[in-house]
């Protein structure tokens, strides 16, 4: 029986140990600096609220021509902006928000959130952020 050949005999092993604790001595050294960015124009303030890489929000614009209560969650009709009269949308709320409507008048547009938060009747219901109404002068539609 003689000497092990190959790649990790004695003589490769003290290197790469000594080239491993050399690499984690530098990534620690350059984890504990004060100043954590290194760009000569600086770096921005941290972000403390939540980033998105998509839209989180839908938005419904139109007329509210019609609206019910279904299980403690509010059920509007609507017709949306600038398409005939017989096409309307449902939009099940969450809750009943409807101190978010008081003193407005249509059209207006509803902000609310894109994901379902819960199942009334086994209908996702959305939760409503916001409502604004249009003035006849931030209408765009033109004759």
């Amino acid at each position: 029986m003689g000497r092990m050949e190959g790649p990790m005999n004695k003589n490769y092993v003290f290197p790469v140990v000594v080239l491993g604790t050399v690499l984690f001595l530098l990534a620690t050294m350059a984890n504990c600096t004060d100043k954590q960015c290194f760009i000569p124009e600086g770096c921005a303030k941290p972000i403390t609220e939540p980033v998105y890489d998509h839209n989180p929000y839908t938005y419904e614009v139109g007329n509210v021509i019609a609206v019910a209560y279904v299980d403690g969650a509010l059920v509007l009709r609507m017709q949306p902006l600038a398409t005939f009269s017989l096409y309307t949308e449902e939009l099940l709320l969450c809750g009943q928000p409807v101190e978010m409507f008081q003193g407005k008048v249509n059209p207006m547009v509803l902000t609310y959130t894109t994901q379902a938060h819960r199942t009334v009747r086994s209908i996702g219901c959305h939760e409503l952020k916001r409502v604004d109404e249009l003035k006849a002068k931030e209408l765009l539609i033109t004759p």
